[in-house]
């Protein structure tokens, strides 16, 4: 009442520094422990093994599996409400017999989701040795699945497990009037609420350092799909393994390689929290940033095809994460949404600038109506209406829009295939929108669409690249994607930019190949002589290095002592940062 202090506390948290591990335990391979999978996308969970009775391990075999994983959490799946009970007795006394053998202070947290008949028995089997949660069927049936419960339940096992951590996690908990919550399920929880506002769904898309993830709502139906350990920072060597350089290289408007992208990814991974410093890195990242996306929705779309949900039915798509929100122009940020997501139709794109999803989530829980305020009162940026018809693009594939501003005066352009446009209008008006597409495309269903819409931080989004996205070869890929990004920014780029770029970066590294590992001492001992460095494989290689004109080496001076032309070379290699 004085207004000191707070009313409520409520803590999320993506993980303890590193995912959880989990074992998933079931009867079928295709039935249980796939459900098994999805209810593990909605927390910061890792798969580190499954083991099922159709397997052909022995049973010493797994236990021996649980033993050497050493998971954080043992799920157990499988059977129908009405069916075999005995194969489900089974495999939990199974998995008794591993819990058992494991060190006490090291036991792991069971979740039991199987035939809610044996749920009692369950817990009775595991609750004396150690901490047992059970849920629903996420298999009530051969032909439902059922995974809200068990998602549930796997929250307050993330929040248990953060409880025992070394550090204040506890102490957090137990203020907090919720427990810790999982932040993908508190950011689940505002994605429910904008799918409300809308006659279509919702989606949030969050590239973080160490995380990615990925969810949706549409009538009330949620997905969520997380990368605990792929991000653009911390996690960024994950890269590596999920995605292919060539397919990075696409996005790209110069020479890019396999040693390239190593060199890149290691670097990034040294001094993950870094922004890029030269327009040929922001290219890299942003292209890097476009295929984890894209990585992303080809796990989702297993789980949307179940809910026949496709990506035009979102909207708003809202995104977060530094690779969206840091020093972006807005349009910019809107580039990357449709070249990652390629939404088709007419949809609205919002930014979260403050990471508030999180936070608005959870305070959801406690006061939804300050939850409301702060969504209607910019608590997120929109860069503005995006309008992507689908469809291939032709040689003859038009866009016709016309755009009456609340003075009367009006814009008219047409787009030709392969185009993006930009109207030059200020954040927040209100303008009379009538678009109209060439034969072959549609937007909403239709071909022609008039409907009043409000400007954004970007303006106005016009994309006619096409859906899916035709990304051109040779020269022609090279200039298309400059022109992209000029007409999102208003930046001119060129190719000889990055050509110098690379010309600046090239000298020091052409003398670092220069020397052999043999000019190193071993950093393991002192050196039992001065280190020597061969000064003519160094003049050689900044001579055919191909660096500007302007680049010169200091002089040396060769005729003094061996003394002084030691120091002099010595000197070099430091300002060269050989040593």
């Amino acid at each position: 009442p004085e207004g000191k202090g707070f009313d409520v506390f409520l803590a999320t948290a993506s993980s303890a520094g590193r995912p959880l591990r989990a074992v998933l335990v079931a009867l079928m391979d295709d039935f249980s422990l796939v459900s098994a999978e999805r209810a593990l996308t909605g927390t910061y969970i890792e798969r580190v093994e499954t083991l099922s009775l159709i397997d052909i391990q022995t049973e010493e075999d797994r236990i021996n599996t649980i033993l050497r994983d050493q998971p954080d959490v043992i799920f157990i799946a499988g059977g129908t409400n009405d069916g075999n009970e005995d194969a489900v007795r089974s495999l939990i006394r199974l998995v008794e017999l591993a819990v058992r053998l494991e060190p006490v202070d090291q036991r792991p947290i069971i979740l039991y989701a199987g035939n809610e008949r044996l749920s009692r028995w369950a817990m009775s089997r595991f609750e004396q040795y150690c901490v047992v949660f059970t849920a629903s069927n996420i298999r009530p049936d051969v032909g439902e699945e059922s995974l809200s419960s068990a998602k549930l339940k796997l929250a307050q096992v993330f929040d248990n497990f953060l409880k025992h951590q070394r550090g204040c996690f506890k102490e957090v908990s137990d203020l907090s009037a919720a427990g810790i919550i999982p932040t993908a399920q508190s950011v689940n929880r505002l994605v429910r609420y904008l799918d409300t506002l809308s006659d279509r769904g919702a989606m949030y898309l969050d590239v973080g350092s160490g995380t990615s993830t990925l969810l949706t709502s549409l009538n009330g139906q949620t997905t969520a799909d997380i990368r605990s350990s792929l991000g653009l920072g911390h996690s960024i060597l994950e890269v590596l393994n999920v995605l292919d350089w060539r397919d990075v290289a696409r996005w790209l408007p110069f020479d890019f390689s396999l040693e390239i992208f190593e060199e890149w990814v290691h670097n990034k991974s040294l001094l993950p929290m870094t922004v890029p410093q030269t327009l040929r890195d922001l290219f890299i990242e942003h292209a890097v940033a476009r295929e984890l996306v894209r990585s992303l929705l080809y796990d989702a779309h297993s789980e949307w095809a179940q809910s026949r949900r496709n990506l035009s039915d979102f909207s708003p798509i809202v995104v977060g994460g530094a690779v969206f929100t840091s020093n972006v122009p807005p349009g910019l940020t809107a580039l990357l949404i449709m070249d990652a997501l390629q939404p088709a139709d007419i949809f609205e794109m919002w930014i979260d600038p403050y990471a508030l999803a999180p936070a608005l989530g959870a305070l959801s829980i406690e006061e939804p109506v300050a939850v409301v305020q702060v969504v209607d009162n910019g608590g997120f940026l929109r860069p503005g209406t995006a309008f992507c018809p689908a469809g291939q693009i032709r040689v003859r594939a038009r866009m016709k829009v016309k755009i009456t501003l609340p003075n009367k005066d009006v814009i008219q352009h047409q787009l030709s295939g392969g185009e993006i446009w930009i109207p030059a209008i200020s954040a927040g008006t209100w303008v009379d929108i009538d678009v109209r597409v060439s034969r072959g495309l549609r937007l909403n269903g239709k071909r022609r669409i008039r409907q009043k819409v409000q400007a954004g931080t970007a303006g106005l989004i016009f994309d006619l690249r096409g859906r899916p996205l035709n990304i051109p070869s040779g020269r022609r890929r090279n200039q298309a994607l400059m022109d992209w990004f000029r007409a999102v920014t208003g930046i001119e780029v060129t190719e000889e930019q990055f050509e110098q770029e690379m010309r600046a970066i090239a000298v020091p590294e052409a003398l670092a190949v220069a020397l052999s590992d043999a000019d190193f001492p071993n950093y393991k001992k002192l050196p039992d002589a001065p280190l020597d460095v061969s000064v003519a494989a160094l003049l050689d290689a900044a001579e055919s290095s191909g660096a500007d004109e302007d680049f010169e080496l200091p002089d040396l001076d060769f005729e003094g002592d061996a003394d002084s032309a030691a120091g002099e070379v010595d000197s070099l290699a430091r300002e060269l940062g050989l040593r």
